[in-house]
Protein backbone atom coordinates (compact mmCIF):
# COMPACT_ATOMS: atom_id res chain seq x y z
CA UNK A 1 0.00 0.00 0.00
CA UNK A 2 2.51 1.94 0.49
CA UNK A 3 4.69 1.77 -2.31
CA UNK A 4 1.45 2.57 -4.34
CA UNK A 5 0.74 5.88 -2.05
CA UNK A 6 4.58 6.25 -2.75
CA UNK A 7 4.52 5.85 -6.66
CA UNK A 8 1.92 8.16 -6.90
CA UNK A 9 3.27 11.00 -4.77
CA UNK A 10 6.87 10.62 -6.42
CA UNK A 11 5.45 10.46 -9.33
CA UNK A 12 12.91 13.33 -38.19
CA UNK A 13 15.90 16.13 -40.32
CA UNK A 14 12.81 14.17 -41.81
CA UNK A 15 15.52 11.51 -43.42
CA UNK A 16 17.75 13.49 -45.56
CA UNK A 17 17.04 11.69 -48.56
CA UNK A 18 14.59 11.83 -51.69
CA UNK A 19 11.88 11.20 -49.06
CA UNK A 20 8.40 10.72 -51.55
CA UNK A 21 6.36 12.98 -48.99
CA UNK A 22 8.80 15.69 -48.88
CA UNK A 23 10.05 15.80 -52.65
CA UNK A 24 6.51 15.30 -53.77
CA UNK A 25 5.14 18.37 -51.66
CA UNK A 26 7.67 20.38 -53.44
CA UNK A 27 7.29 19.19 -56.59
CA UNK A 28 3.59 20.16 -55.90
CA UNK A 29 4.90 23.38 -55.48
CA UNK A 30 7.25 24.03 -57.97
CA UNK A 31 4.45 23.03 -60.39
CA UNK A 32 1.45 24.10 -59.01
CA UNK A 33 1.99 27.73 -60.37
CA UNK A 34 2.54 26.36 -64.00
CA UNK A 35 -1.02 26.49 -66.02
CA UNK A 36 -2.63 23.49 -67.04
CA UNK A 37 0.69 21.63 -65.19
CA UNK A 38 -0.24 17.74 -64.36
CA UNK A 39 1.28 14.75 -63.04
CA UNK A 40 3.99 15.00 -65.93
CA UNK A 41 5.51 18.33 -64.38
CA UNK A 42 5.52 16.94 -61.06
CA UNK A 43 7.14 13.94 -62.24
CA UNK A 44 9.63 15.49 -63.94
CA UNK A 45 10.05 18.06 -60.98
CA UNK A 46 10.80 15.00 -58.91
CA UNK A 47 13.53 13.50 -61.44
CA UNK A 48 14.91 16.81 -61.44
CA UNK A 49 15.55 16.86 -57.70
CA UNK A 50 16.63 13.05 -57.26
CA UNK A 51 19.30 13.99 -60.23
CA UNK A 52 20.43 16.89 -57.58
CA UNK A 53 20.76 14.65 -54.55
CA UNK A 54 22.97 12.55 -56.90
CA UNK A 55 25.32 15.21 -57.79
CA UNK A 56 25.67 15.53 -53.95
CA UNK A 57 23.13 18.06 -53.16
CA UNK A 58 20.40 17.72 -50.56
CA UNK A 59 16.70 17.24 -50.12
CA UNK A 60 14.64 19.98 -48.61
CA UNK A 61 15.24 19.57 -45.14
CA UNK A 62 11.56 19.31 -43.36
CA UNK A 63 10.52 20.25 -39.36
CA UNK A 64 8.30 17.18 -39.82
CA UNK A 65 7.53 14.29 -37.20
CA UNK A 66 5.38 11.51 -38.96
CA UNK A 67 6.51 8.90 -36.74
CA UNK A 68 5.68 7.74 -32.90
CA UNK A 69 8.14 8.06 -30.39
CA UNK A 70 8.35 6.03 -27.14
CA UNK A 71 7.54 7.13 -23.26
CA UNK A 72 9.68 4.96 -21.23
CA UNK A 73 8.63 5.03 -17.21
CA UNK A 74 10.45 3.73 -14.44
CA UNK A 75 10.28 3.42 -10.85
CA UNK A 76 12.34 1.54 -8.40
CA UNK A 77 11.50 0.73 -4.55
CA UNK A 78 13.16 0.03 -1.31
CA UNK A 79 12.07 -0.09 1.92
CA UNK A 80 8.57 -1.74 3.79
CA UNK A 81 6.88 -4.45 2.13
CA UNK A 82 7.64 -6.43 -0.62
CA UNK A 83 11.18 -5.33 -1.53
CA UNK A 84 12.72 -4.23 -3.69
CA UNK A 85 10.17 -3.84 -6.52
CA UNK A 86 10.64 -2.02 -9.63
CA UNK A 87 8.62 -1.19 -12.61
CA UNK A 88 9.66 -0.43 -16.04
CA UNK A 89 7.06 0.25 -19.62
CA UNK A 90 7.47 1.51 -22.81
CA UNK A 91 4.34 3.55 -24.45
CA UNK A 92 3.74 4.49 -27.67
CA UNK A 93 3.41 8.23 -27.90
CA UNK A 94 2.90 10.72 -30.89
CA UNK A 95 5.43 13.67 -31.68
CA UNK A 96 2.88 15.55 -34.04
CA UNK A 97 2.12 18.51 -33.16
CA UNK A 98 -1.47 19.63 -32.90
CA UNK A 99 -2.24 15.89 -32.49
CA UNK A 100 -4.38 14.07 -30.35
CA UNK A 101 -2.43 11.22 -29.28
CA UNK A 102 -0.58 10.59 -26.20
CA UNK A 103 2.06 12.78 -25.13
CA UNK A 104 5.43 11.91 -23.42
CA UNK A 105 6.35 13.23 -19.96
CA UNK A 106 9.72 13.79 -19.07
CA UNK A 107 9.95 13.45 -15.44
CA UNK A 108 12.79 12.71 -12.21
CA UNK A 109 12.77 12.31 -8.75
CA UNK A 110 14.17 10.94 -5.69
CA UNK A 111 12.50 10.74 -2.14
CA UNK A 112 12.44 8.64 0.92
CA UNK A 113 10.68 8.61 4.42
CA UNK A 114 9.83 5.97 6.65
CA UNK A 115 8.71 3.79 4.88
CA UNK A 116 11.32 3.40 2.13
CA UNK A 117 12.75 5.18 -0.67
CA UNK A 118 11.58 5.26 -4.88
CA UNK A 119 13.15 6.92 -7.10
CA UNK A 120 11.19 8.25 -10.67
CA UNK A 121 12.05 8.24 -14.02
CA UNK A 122 10.37 9.13 -17.28
CA UNK A 123 12.29 9.23 -20.36
CA UNK A 124 11.48 10.00 -24.62
CA UNK A 125 12.88 7.43 -26.83
CA UNK A 126 13.15 8.27 -30.62
CA UNK A 127 13.66 5.80 -32.81
CA UNK A 128 13.96 7.14 -36.40
CA UNK A 129 16.58 9.66 -36.44
CA UNK A 130 18.37 10.80 -39.81
CA UNK A 131 21.27 8.09 -40.32
CA UNK A 132 24.58 9.13 -41.12
CA UNK A 133 24.86 8.45 -44.82
CA UNK A 134 21.67 10.56 -44.93
CA UNK A 135 22.85 13.48 -43.94
CA UNK A 136 25.75 16.36 -44.54
CA UNK A 137 27.57 16.21 -41.66
CA UNK A 138 29.39 19.82 -42.89
CA UNK A 139 26.12 21.23 -41.62
CA UNK A 140 24.95 20.73 -37.42
CA UNK A 141 22.37 18.54 -37.21
CA UNK A 142 19.20 19.49 -34.47
CA UNK A 143 16.97 17.32 -32.94
CA UNK A 144 14.57 20.38 -31.72
CA UNK A 145 12.15 19.26 -28.65
CA UNK A 146 9.29 21.28 -27.25
CA UNK A 147 8.11 20.79 -23.97
CA UNK A 148 5.69 22.85 -21.41
CA UNK A 149 7.20 22.89 -17.81
CA UNK A 150 4.59 22.53 -15.12
CA UNK A 151 3.74 25.36 -12.63
CA UNK A 152 4.10 23.67 -8.96
CA UNK A 153 3.14 25.59 -5.76
CA UNK A 154 5.80 23.86 -3.83
CA UNK A 155 9.48 24.15 -4.81
CA UNK A 156 11.32 21.93 -7.33
CA UNK A 157 14.65 21.25 -8.26
CA UNK A 158 16.95 22.60 -10.74
CA UNK A 159 17.16 20.56 -13.83
CA UNK A 160 18.93 20.21 -17.70
CA UNK A 161 17.08 18.57 -20.30
CA UNK A 162 19.92 16.09 -21.65
CA UNK A 163 20.05 13.23 -25.11
CA UNK A 164 22.19 10.70 -25.82
CA UNK A 165 22.23 8.30 -28.82
CA UNK A 166 20.94 4.42 -27.86
CA UNK A 167 22.06 1.33 -29.40
CA UNK A 168 19.24 -0.71 -27.96
CA UNK A 169 16.18 -1.31 -30.00
CA UNK A 170 12.77 -1.78 -27.67
CA UNK A 171 10.85 -4.45 -28.81
CA UNK A 172 7.47 -3.34 -28.32
CA UNK A 173 4.84 -4.34 -26.65
CA UNK A 174 7.25 -3.78 -23.62
CA UNK A 175 6.96 -4.12 -19.71
CA UNK A 176 8.95 -5.34 -16.64
CA UNK A 177 7.98 -6.09 -13.30
CA UNK A 178 10.08 -7.42 -10.48
CA UNK A 179 8.77 -8.11 -6.74
CA UNK A 180 10.94 -8.88 -3.85
CA UNK A 181 13.73 -10.38 -6.25
CA UNK A 182 17.06 -8.96 -7.16
CA UNK A 183 16.19 -9.08 -10.77
CA UNK A 184 16.81 -6.10 -12.80
CA UNK A 185 15.49 -4.21 -15.96
CA UNK A 186 17.43 -4.05 -19.26
CA UNK A 187 19.88 -0.81 -18.52
CA UNK A 188 17.56 1.48 -20.89
CA UNK A 189 14.93 1.57 -18.09
CA UNK A 190 17.84 2.40 -15.55
CA UNK A 191 18.14 6.01 -14.63
CA UNK A 192 20.86 7.91 -15.70
CA UNK A 193 23.45 8.66 -13.40
CA UNK A 194 22.71 12.48 -12.23
CA UNK A 195 26.06 14.26 -13.52
CA UNK A 196 25.75 17.77 -12.38
CA UNK A 197 28.51 19.17 -10.24
CA UNK A 198 29.01 18.02 -6.63
CA UNK A 199 26.08 15.47 -7.64
CA UNK A 200 27.90 11.74 -7.86
CA UNK A 201 28.91 11.36 -4.66
CA UNK A 202 25.59 12.67 -2.58
CA UNK A 203 23.36 10.87 -4.90
CA UNK A 204 21.33 7.82 -3.31
CA UNK A 205 22.15 4.90 -5.79
CA UNK A 206 18.58 2.59 -6.59
CA UNK A 207 19.82 -1.66 -5.77
CA UNK A 208 19.50 -1.47 -9.67
CA UNK A 209 22.50 1.11 -9.90
CA UNK A 210 22.71 3.70 -12.14
CA UNK A 211 23.51 3.82 -16.46
CA UNK A 212 26.49 5.51 -16.88
CA UNK A 213 25.82 8.83 -19.24
CA UNK A 214 27.90 9.24 -22.75
CA UNK A 215 30.68 10.67 -23.07
CA UNK A 216 28.67 12.76 -26.08
CA UNK A 217 25.41 13.23 -24.01
CA UNK A 218 23.93 16.41 -24.56
CA UNK A 219 22.77 19.38 -21.78
CA UNK A 220 20.99 22.04 -22.45
CA UNK A 221 18.18 24.58 -20.04
CA UNK A 222 14.79 23.51 -19.91
CA UNK A 223 11.87 26.14 -19.95
CA UNK A 224 11.30 27.21 -16.43
CA UNK A 225 8.19 26.08 -14.58
CA UNK A 226 4.77 27.33 -16.40
CA UNK A 227 6.78 28.32 -19.44
CA UNK A 228 6.87 26.12 -22.76
CA UNK A 229 10.35 25.97 -24.81
CA UNK A 230 11.30 24.44 -28.11
CA UNK A 231 14.78 22.99 -26.84
CA UNK A 232 17.62 22.69 -29.46
CA UNK A 233 20.02 19.95 -29.13
CA UNK A 234 22.86 19.60 -31.77
CA UNK A 235 23.36 16.03 -32.19
CA UNK A 236 25.87 16.13 -35.42
CA UNK A 237 28.66 14.21 -33.17
CA UNK A 238 25.66 11.39 -32.33
CA UNK A 239 24.73 11.12 -35.99
CA UNK A 240 28.13 10.74 -36.84
CA UNK A 241 28.86 7.77 -34.79
CA UNK A 242 25.95 6.16 -36.72
CA UNK A 243 23.55 6.92 -34.02
CA UNK A 244 19.80 6.35 -34.99
CA UNK A 245 17.96 6.20 -31.79
CA UNK A 246 18.14 8.85 -29.00
CA UNK A 247 17.24 8.93 -25.34
CA UNK A 248 15.89 12.66 -24.01
CA UNK A 249 15.48 12.91 -20.45
CA UNK A 250 15.44 15.15 -17.19
CA UNK A 251 17.92 15.46 -14.30
CA UNK A 252 18.67 17.22 -11.45
CA UNK A 253 21.25 19.61 -11.92
CA UNK A 254 21.40 20.37 -8.13
CA UNK A 255 20.16 18.54 -5.10
CA UNK A 256 18.39 19.93 -1.93
CA UNK A 257 20.65 19.17 1.57
CA UNK A 258 19.13 15.95 1.75
CA UNK A 259 19.79 14.68 -1.57
CA UNK A 260 16.34 14.54 -2.65
CA UNK A 261 14.99 15.90 -6.00
CA UNK A 262 12.09 16.63 -8.19
CA UNK A 263 11.85 18.22 -11.18
CA UNK A 264 9.15 20.03 -12.85
CA UNK A 265 6.59 17.76 -15.21
CA UNK A 266 7.65 18.20 -18.54
CA UNK A 267 5.03 17.54 -21.35
CA UNK A 268 6.67 17.00 -25.23
CA UNK A 269 4.50 17.98 -27.28
CA UNK A 270 6.38 17.67 -30.64
CA UNK A 271 10.00 16.75 -31.81
CA UNK A 272 12.07 16.61 -35.13
CA UNK A 273 14.98 17.23 -37.05
CA UNK A 274 16.74 19.62 -39.53
CA UNK A 275 19.70 21.79 -39.79
CA UNK A 276 20.48 24.56 -38.07
CA UNK A 277 22.79 27.62 -38.05
CA UNK A 278 25.05 27.61 -35.28
CA UNK A 279 23.39 30.76 -34.33
CA UNK A 280 20.07 28.85 -33.56
CA UNK A 281 21.51 26.02 -31.86
CA UNK A 282 22.81 28.70 -29.25
CA UNK A 283 19.80 30.46 -28.78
Amino acid sequence: MFWSRLLVAALWLAPVECNLGVETAAADDECGSVPGSDGDCALHALQRRARSIARGGSARVARVSEHEGLELKSAFFVGSGVSPAVDCKATAVSGVANSDGPRAALYSSFGAGGGGAVWSYTALVVEDGPARAQVDLRQRVVLAVTVTAQFASWQLTPYLMNVEGMRDTIAMPFSFEARGTPDCPPSYCLLPKPTGEGLPDRVATPDCGFTETSALMISVDGPAEGQAKEVLFDITDLVAEDYTHFKVWASPSSLERRGFWQIPGLTVTSWGFHYATTAKIAE
